[in-house]
């Protein structure tokens, strides 16, 4: 992640002007990896006893990963960026009303922001006879009782390797999470503000707007187009408050 903010003031008599440019990007990205694997297993009079602390009641074949076949690994790579940038300019003047001392200071502010990811999958399945065992890792150290053999990963992965990852490519999921959004907003503000004995007065008014915009996919084929969605939303706020030292 890295961010960026350059700003300034400066006094030009009664008038001071400042402002601030920032900008900030964040990229997250996944080079490729198992998203899951998945093995199954059939058995039969399964049951626990106990509601606060569970014990599974179940034949001890269950703890055999010999028991359990190997159905599917999910392998998935992603890249996400979202990159914001925005410009604020303030402006106060300084001046007095029948002796009382005030400020009139005005600005607004202009934000701009863009994210999308890009999600790819492959889905490996019709493996022929290979079971928990030639993927076990030793026993998971489970606190409520005996769980069983764990799975290690770098197993999978050499059963994976050598297969050709085009024929198991799954365009459905690697299309349903793709997405291209922009949030633009726009802010303004109008204030006042004096000083009475040991009152002080402020008055104001404060306008945003925000458009946000999205494409994803209408559904998930290699022929249809992203489907865009808006929202503008528009908001005004006066105020007064009045404090006393």
């Amino acid at each position: 992640m890295q961010s960026y903010v350059f700003g300034g003031e400066r006094m030009m008599g009664l008038w001071t002007l400042s402002g601030q440019a920032g900008y900030s990007q964040s990229r997250e990205r996944n080079p490729g990896g198992i998203a899951s694997a998945t093995f199954e297993g059939d058995f039969a009079d399964a049951g626990f006893s106990s509601s606060r602390k569970p014990r599974l009641m179940i034949d001890s074949s269950f703890y055999d990963p010999a028991s359990f076949a190997l159905d599917e690994v999910e392998w998935e790579k992603s890249d996400t960026r979202d990159r914001e940038k925005n410009i604020r300019l303030d402006l106060a003047r300084e001046y007095d009303i029948q002796g009382y001392a005030a400020q009139a200071k005005f600005g607004g502010k202009l934000s701009r922001r863009h994210k999308d990811n890009d999600n790819e999958v492959w889905k490996y399945d019709d493996f022929d006879d290979l079971t928990l065992a030639d993927f076990q890792g030793g026993n998971v150290d489970y606190a409520l009782g005996r769980f069983g053999p764990g799975i290690s990963a770098s197993a999978i992965k050499g059963a994976i390797g050598g297969l050709d990852a085009s024929e198991f490519y799954d365009e459905e999921e690697s299309r349903i999470n793709d997405f291209d959004m922009h949030e633009d907003i726009n802010a303004a503000y109008l204030m006042n503000t004096v000083d009475i004995d040991r009152w002080r007065v402020i008055a104001g008014l404060r306008y945003e707007g925000t458009r946000f915009s999205a494409k994803a996919p209408a559904c998930a084929t290699a022929s249809s187009s992203p489907s865009p969605a808006a929202m503008t939303t528009t908001t005004g706020c006066p105020a007064c408050t009045c404090a006393t030292s």
